[in-house]
């Protein structure tokens, strides 16, 4: 799959329709909302904390605040979804409610959509699930028909209704009377950034005029485990040398030469979208433009001693010309080896790199599915404000010639170009670009 839309060409829907943001909301362990988080993010705060000693050496974690039930519209969905969904869903409900999206708001209910990507199930609460998937291993081998037979036996119906993926869209549309399309969509790290791409479409082929979309992630338990090998075997985490080695700091270094490790995080980002005219006319707030988005499926080389090319990011990315004062928000999460691929990539895309590029994976640590659509809330706090959050930590990348800052830099340019890379191999690019009055 390889798909791409250019705001101002309409030649792909045959419309002269565009896309606004007009809310977001982020979750993280800075913080909730996303001023406060901005803010947090320009003052290089983090919010890491030491979990346990594990089989990786020692590993950090950053925790959102627990949800507040008055938050939800029905408290006794809570006993129902976990906690993934939890933060999901307040997140969701309150982008919207700030602009008015909700029951009896004026807009036709089903002219208005929800988006929202998972990275898998609701890793967060699958522990029943893990005696069983032991045990359904023999002798190294996995053997599915055991699982299948006992897996009622074992497994309460009740975790089945909790590790469902929609349970973000069915609860938020029920709760806001939102009567269109209601899709979610499995693409691992990049399913934020792939909720947005589907939401803009929906507005640009007519079939909605507003689009709630969004991702949350909650740190699964398993990634915590002292004794992860006793549980499923094995973990794809350590392939990557994601967590780090000398266990000496919780600090995540994205792009940097000493990077060691990311830290396991959880969040969650929503934002509101619409097309232009129609919240010109509703007197909606405008954030920025999506100007400019592709989605590729490109995949990735094989994987050989901790080295491959995202092509899916290369993919997502051609095409595209930054100008020296546009900027480059990445992944980016500290890991040794997947920081240095995603350098690569982008290295085959741009002959040269005078523009800037950015992470906020040192503050909010890896966010999975929410962290790509996280920054894309951050970009637009950055065309409003003028100002790039320092990559944290960053002092000097051992790929040369990019141009990262450790700190605070002015931002004058009028397009921010979000990118997101995936263990599924999808890449996808949005450029969020200033709208001039």
């Amino acid at each position: 799959m390889d798909s791409s839309y250019h705001a101002g060409l309409g030649s792909v829907f045959g419309t002269d329709r565009s896309v606004v943001i007009t809310s977001s909301y982020i979750s993280s362990p800075l913080g909730e909302g996303t001023d406060i988080n901005f803010q947090s993010l320009l003052e290089d705060r983090s919010n890491f904390t030491k979990a346990e000693d594990t089989y990786y050496g020692s590993l950090y974690k950053g925790i959102c605040q627990d949800p507040k039930m008055s938050d939800l519209h029905d408290r006794k969905v809570s006993k129902v979804i976990t906690r993934k969904d939890f933060i999901g869903i307040v997140a969701a409900l309150k982008a919207a409610t700030k602009v008015g999206i909700g029951k009896d708001c004026g807009i036709n209910p089903e002219r208005i959509s929800v988006y929202s990507g998972s990275a898998c199930t609701s890793t967060d609460d699958l522990s029943p699930y893990y005696s069983l998937i032991k045990k359904s291993y023999t002798a190294g081998q996995y053997d599915p028909k055991f699982f299948g037979r006992h897996l009622m036996e074992e497994v309460s119906p009740m975790v089945m209704l909790q590790t469902l993926m929609n349970n973000i869209l069915c609860y938020v549309s029920v709760a806001l009377d939102i009567r269109g399309a209601n899709t979610n969509y499995l693409d691992f790290q990049t399913s934020g950034l792939r909720s947005v791409y589907e939401g803009a479409c929906s507005i640009l082929s007519g079939r909605s005029d507003v689009a709630l979309v969004g991702s949350s992630s909650a740190i699964p338990e398993l990634f915590l485990d002292p004794n992860p090998e006793d549980k499923l075997g094995s973990n794809n985490y350590k392939d990557y040398l994601c967590f780090s080695k000398d266990g000496t700091s919780p600090r995540v270094k994205p792009y940097d030469r000493s990077r060691s490790g990311t830290v396991m995080s959880e969040g969650a980002c929503f934002l509101v979208l619409e097309e232009k005219n129609h919240a010109l006319r509703r007197g909606a707030p405008i954030l920025g433009e999506i100007s400019y988005m592709k989605l590729n499926a490109g995949g990735s080389s094989a994987m050989k001693e901790g080295s491959y090319v995202p092509y899916g990011v290369v993919g997502s990315l051609s095409g595209t010309n930054i100008d020296k004062d546009d900027l480059l928000i990445g992944y980016g999460i500290g890991a040794r080896y997947m920081d240095q691929n995603e350098l690569m990539a982008y290295s085959q895309v741009f002959d040269s790199h005078d523009f800037m590029l950015y992470s906020s994976s040192g503050n909010f640590g890896d966010m999975a599915e929410a962290g790509n659509i996280s920054n894309i809330a951050v970009a637009t706090k950055i065309l409003e404000t003028g100002q790039i959050p320092p990559t944290s930590n960053f002092v000097c990348s051992d790929e040369p010639g990019w141009n990262i800052s450790g700190h605070v830099e002015p931002f004058s340019g009028n397009n921010i170009y979000v990118t997101g890379l995936s263990l599924s191999g999808t890449g996808c690019t949005i450029k969020i670009s200033r709208v001039v009055s």
